[in-house]
């Protein structure tokens, strides 16, 4: 797709601007990387945006630099909160501020290629009923290097347009805060689940796609900043919460889904998750994950992982 830059702004009759993209970036002790964060969102070749940054109850010199940064662009609009409120609260009164018509997430230590904005509009305008626009990303060290160890593993023969839940889940659909969304799509199904602490834009964009397409952009367009206050760089309470996610979609009964292919994937996912629990010696944390693994039994396979694990633990290690 060549770039195309004649998108017409303009008020639509839902409210939000036209063809403007509403770029939400919640910064908690951002003050190392926020100013190069918005400054790879300056560089976008789609200069149709605005920028919500709002300051989680930061204690170091990151409200004063965003407040700096809006008093310098009249483009970024700063919320300083004195409280700490959590990532999935900052991104929702952030989206209820904003006025565009779509919706992009940037992390206040994470960069984005130039190009990123204009290639994601692009998919909407040529596929109306788009809802989760992401793209490849790249992983950076805290000084910008790239980290080759921690690059995004490829996808081949990737489906795109409409997917269902059990393909959302099965980990072959990738997922990213890279991704673009219509504000209309949210109107629909509501903000993120501030109940979430990790994994609460997977849980939003499952949302959406039961009812718009998906659509992935091979390139990296976003550089992905590891470092030890990353969320998701703990992988065991990452792993938790995707599972309460599907627990609680099971719960819901709202979802069309097959009950015995969803329950096999919720065996995987708490044998994966023992098996994680083993290596940090909590014992009994992996026990229970197992019991749950048995108990789904939708897989017999899977089931007598689950047994043959039970036994070892009981047997030979100590519960803790």
């Amino acid at each position: 797709m060549g770039i195309c830059m004649s998108t017409n702004l303009g008020k639509s009759s839902t409210g939000w601007t036209s063809g403007l993209v509403s770029v939400i970036v919640p910064c908690f002790n951002g003050e190392k990387y926020i100013e190069s964060a918005i400054d790879s969102l300056k560089k976008q070749t789609y200069p149709h945006w605005e920028c919500i940054v709002v300051s989680d109850g930061s204690t170091d010199g990151s409200a004063k630099i965003i407040e700096k940064l809006a008093a310098e662009d009249s483009r970024i609009v700063a919320i300083i909160n004195n409280i700490n409120q959590g990532v999935s609260a900052c991104r929702n009164e952030a989206i209820l501020k904003s006025k565009g018509e779509y919706l992009a997430f940037l992390d206040a230590d994470d960069l984005w290629h130039p190009e990123k904005l204009q290639r994601q509009v692009q998919v909407f305008e040529s596929y109306p009923n788009a809802g989760v626009v992401p793209t490849a990303s790249t992983h950076i060290d805290g000084d910008g290097e790239p980290v080759k160890s921690r690059k995004e593993k490829a996808h081949t023969d990737l489906k795109q347009g409409r997917i269902t839940l059990i393909e959302m889940l099965a980990g072959d659909i990738p997922f990213s805060i890279s991704t673009m969304t219509r504000r209309e799509c949210v109107n629909k199904v509501g903000l993120f689940n501030t109940s979430y602490k990790i994994g609460e834009d997977y849980e939003l964009w499952l949302r959406i796609l039961q009812y718009y397409e998906y659509y992935y952009i091979f390139d990296e367009l976003l550089m992905y900043r590891v470092h030890d206050s990353n969320a998701t760089g703990n992988k065991l309470r990452n792993r938790e919460y995707k599972i309460q996610i599907l627990e609680d979609i099971k719960q819901s009964g709202t979802w069309a889904v097959d009950k015995k292919a969803f329950d096999y994937l919720l065996q995987r996912k708490y044998n994966s998750l023992g098996k994680l629990y083993v290596r940090k010696k909590r014992v009994a944390k992996a026990i229970q994950c197992f019991e749950k693994a048995k108990q789904l039994s939708a897989s017999q396979l899977q089931s007598l992982k689950a047994t043959l694990w039970l036994r070892y633990l009981r047997f030979r290690m100590p519960v803790g």
